[in-house]
């Protein structure tokens, strides 16, 4: 449950997110001199702050915590499951005052011992008591009226996001719904809501929101929806504290293909004035060759973007969606090529090398599908989940003095008894076993 519960799709079109378990009253956190210096490096000047999931804007959340600000949260995913009981106390302990540097460790994408998941970290933050309230900003595109309260509270209490007292609190508000959450006053709006606010505030835009509200070029350009979700929130003048982004394309809540959209918020974060200025000329050639890509226009957007790329050799996204058009036109090399210079440039985008290798096995090319499996592995060297996904293929390829070897490796990482309870028993297995138990031993991935 905890590695990966889903939001329903269908719970976003019909009503909103809350919360969950329902705790002591937050205790405010007296953060040590030495982790005190430590956030401020991080925080330094920029009050927008761009991180790959949650857990990394711990530490920046935790800087305010003096001014106990409002979290104002727009996302898909409002990141506010239960941490299980017998590691609440140290995470706790570890959010109030660790070092900032290993809160995000301890919930880094593919630990084999996590302390917590990214998707604990907002009930987190309100049970340490950063926060004295929180607002989640749900991305429907549906009236504010068709959100149903009911369906709410029992989609929200099934998938553990919220607590069975926590549930029963939410009611109707003047603004969408309210109730409590992790101990403090919880509100839950519609984006056409946003409320006025008193008191300091902080932001943070999770890359979900934008996805889920966005179809094509066509029907909801995806830099408009940025911008006009933007100039909505500088038009309620909250008095911002800070702003923190994350791309959540580790979490697999994000596709790869809007990850760029988190670098252009922050530009415009950092530069308000920019929101009513033109798109700078790059970004306006990519967009239109997404607008092409919506009318199948192939030639095109390949070539649009080939030239893009010559004139940008160093924005990763433009080639990564240039491996999507070559793609398209059945250049499969060239493709390739693109993919692999977007990866050196950031690798999060390796994450793309997972699918073409189903895509390869599904078909049969077990060898291709092992390829780009490595191609992953190399990029994320330090995510064991994703190495694991090569058992899988070894098994079929009947490799087995390969299969033993990486299940031993695997078993020697110090797996969660309570996250992993099974994986390091089976891992165990898989590194004894003959040929002659390959075609028996069933391995469950």
């Amino acid at each position: 449950m905890f590695r990966s519960i889903a939001i329903v799709i269908f719970l976003l079109a019909l009503c909103a997110c809350q919360d969950s378990a329902q705790g002591p009253a937050p205790v405010p956190v007296a953060v040590p001199a030495d982790a005190e210096k430590r956030q401020a490096q991080i925080v330094q000047d920029s009050s927008v702050h761009r991180v790959e999931h949650p857990a990394e804007a711990l530490p920046i959340w935790r800087t305010h915590v003096a001014q106990r600000p409002t979290l104002v949260l727009f996302s898909q995913d409002p990141f506010l499951l239960p941490i299980p009981e017998e590691l609440e106390r140290e995470a706790l302990e570890l959010i109030r005052s660790g070092p900032p540097e290993n809160i995000a460790d301890h919930a880094a994408p593919g630990r084999p011992d996590p302390l917590f998941f990214p998707s604990m970290s907002v009930r987190l933050a309100l049970q340490a008591g950063f926060f004295r309230e929180l607002i989640w900003v749900i991305p429907s595109a549906h009236d504010p009226d068709q959100l149903d309260l009911a369906t709410l509270r029992q989609q929200l209490t099934e998938a553990g996001i919220l607590s069975e007292s926590e549930g029963h609190s939410l009611h109707a508000a003047s603004e969408g719904f309210a109730g409590t959450a992790g101990g403090v006053p919880f509100r839950i709006v519609h984006p056409e809501q946003l409320p006025g606010l008193e008191g300091l505030v902080i932001t943070h835009f999770d890359l979900s929101f934008f996805g889920e509200l966005y179809r094509n070029e066509v029907k909801t350009p995806i830099h408009d929806l940025g911008r006009e979700m933007l100039v909505q929130v500088r038009d309620k003048s909250w008095e911002t504290l800070a702003t923190t982004l994350t791309a959540g394309n580790r979490s697999g809540r994000v596709p790869l293909d809007l990850r760029f959209l988190v670098e252009r918020l922050r530009f415009w974060l950092d530069n308000p004035a920019q929101l009513d200025a033109p798109l700078p000329a790059p970004w306006r050639e990519q967009a239109q060759a997404l607008y092409l890509a919506t009318f199948l226009e192939t030639e095109r957007v390949a070539e649009k973007l080939t030239k893009l790329c010559e004139e940008h050799p160093n924005e990763a996204a433009f080639h990564f969606a240039r491996y999507r058009a070559l793609r398209a036109v059945k250049q499969g090399n060239q493709a390739l090529a693109a993919l692999e210079r977007s990866v050196s440039l950031d690798s999060v985008y390796a994450l793309e090398y997972l699918p073409l290798a189903t895509t390869a096995r599904d078909a049969g090319r077990l060898e291709k599908a092992l390829q780009m499996q490595e191609l992953a592995e190399k990029a994320l060297p330090n995510d064991p989940l994703i190495r694991m996904r090569r058992i899988g293929l070894l098994f079929e390829l009947e490799q087995i003095a390969p299969l033993r070897d990486l299940a031993q490796d695997l078993a020697r990482l110090p797996w969660s008894d309570i996250y992993y309870p099974e994986t390091e028993e089976q891992l165990s297995r898989i590194s004894t076993l003959t040929e002659n138990d390959l075609k028996s031993f069933v391995f469950q991935e």
